[in-house]
C-alpha cells in the first residue's frame, strides 16, 4: 500500500507574462486553499473542516501560485490500483480540482494537473485516476490523457418497490456500524479476483466520517441466525442521506444476497427513493444501468486491456 507522497518539488514557469510557482502545499497555505474549495464547490463549512482537519493535506495536496497568490489546487490522494491477478500498482486519486473563478479558463489547472502527473511520477506513481464532476467533463479529461476505466452498475428504487423486493426465505440480515480496518478487509474480500481501486484505511476513515455527517454510516451487513447476530459478513454497504434520495454508494455482497440487502437496508433506513450503486459486473439480479464512473491516466499503456470493467467505487463525490 501507498504510505504518501513526499518531497516538495517545485516548477516555475512564465504564465502569460506572470511567473507562477507549483509545489506542494504548506502551512500557510490553508486559508486560501479552503477559500478556494468553497467557492468553487459550495461544500458546507463542516464538510471542508473536516477534510483538512483529519488529513495530511500538505503532503497531498498541490498548489499554483500565481503573482504570489495560490490561485489552483488539486488533491493527491494514494492508492493502489489492484489487477484481477492481484497484483498492485502505485496510483493517486486526483482530487478536488479547483481554480480561483477570477483565474478560470487560462489552462492553469492543466499547468498543474501536469506538474501533478510529473511529480507523482517522480515518486514512481505513475498511474493517476480521476471521477468526473458530470458527464460533460469526461470529454475534458479525454483532452488531457485521461480515458473511461472504471465503471458502475446503478440504479434508482423506490421504498415500495425495495420493500417488494423478493429474496431468499429465512435469511435475516442486520447492518452493523463498521470501523474502517473492519469495512475494508470486507471489501478486499469481495473485490478480490476483479480489477479495483484499493484504499487505506485512512480514506476510508474520511468516508466514514462524510457518511455520518449525512447522518449514513459504512456498515458490514451480517447475518442473524435464531434472531441473534452472527459473525457472518454476507456485505458491505457505504450508505449516505440526502435531501432526495438515500445513496448506498457501495453495496458489495455475492449476487445471491444483493436483494435482500436493499431490502433490508430500505427497512432500516426509510426513504421515498434510493439511489443504489454495485460494480458493474455485480448486481445484475436488481437491473440498473452500468455507465463510466472514473477515468485513468496511463504511463503503462499496457495496463488497461488487463482491467475490463475495472470498480472504483469510493470517490466522496
Amino acid at each position: 500500500m501507498n504510505e504518501g507522497l513526499k518531497s516538495n518539488k517545485i516548477e516555475k514557469t512564465d504564465h502569460r507574462q506572470f511567473e507562477t510557482e507549483m509545489r506542494l502545499a504548506e502551512a500557510g497555505d490553508l486559508d486560501r486553499l479552503k477559500e478556494i474549495w468553497k467557492l468553487c464547490f459550495g461544500d458546507e463549512d463542516q464538510y471542508i473542516e473536516n477534510y483538512f482537519n483529519h488529513r495530511n493535506w500538505k503532503a497531498e495536496t498541490a498548489v499554483l501560485v500565481k503573482g504570489g497568490r495560490i490561485v489552483s489546487m488539486l488533491a493527491m490522494i494514494p492508492a493502489d490500483l489492484v489487477k484481477p491477478d492481484g497484483s498492485r500498482l502505485r496510483s493517486a486519486m486526483i482530487y478536488a480540482v479547483a481554480t480561483h473563478p477570477d483565474e478560470q479558463k487560462k489552462g492553469l489547472a492543466d499547468d498543474l494537473m501536469r506538474f501533478s502527473n510529473q511529480y507523482l511520477a517522480s515518486q514512481g506513481i505513475l498511474e493517476t485516476f480521476l471521477v468526473p464532476a458530470g458527464a460533460e467533463l469526461f470529454r475534458f479529461y479525454e483532452k488531457r490523457g485521461y480515458g473511461e476505466a472504471f465503471y458502475h452498475r446503478q440504479r434508482e428504487i423506490s421504498g415500495t418497490q425495495a420493500s417488494a423486493l423478493e429474496v431468499p426465505d429465512r435469511l435475516s440480515l442486520t447492518l452493523s456500524p463498521a470501523e474502517p480496518e473492519a469495512y475494508n478487509a470486507a471489501r478486499r474480500r469481495f473485490l478480490s479476483g476483479s480489477a479495483y481501486i484499493d484504499y487505506r484505511e485512512e480514506e476510508i476513515r474520511h468516508q466514514k466520517r462524510v457518511a455520518n455527517q449525512s447522518g449514513g454510516d459504512i456498515y458490514l451487513i451480517l447475518r442473524v441466525d435464531s434472531g441473534e447476530e452472527t459473525d457472518i459478513v454476507i456485505g458491505c454497504a457505504i450508505i449516505e442521506q440526502s435531501p432526495d434520495f438515500t445513496v448506498v454508494k457501495e453495496l458489495l455482497a455475492e449476487e445471491q444476497f444483493l436483494a435482500s440487502a436493499v431490502k433490508h437496508i430500505s427497512g432500516r433506513i426509510h426513504a421515498e427513493k434510493y439511489l443504489v450503486r454495485t460494480p458493474a459486473f455485480s448486481g445484475k439480479s436488481l437491473g440498473g444501468t452500468v455507465s463510466a464512473f472514473g477515468m485513468l491516466h496511463l504511463k503503462q499503456k499496457d495496463v488497461k486491456t488487463s482491467l475490463g470493467e475495472a470498480y472504483l467505487g469510493i470517490a466522496f463525490d
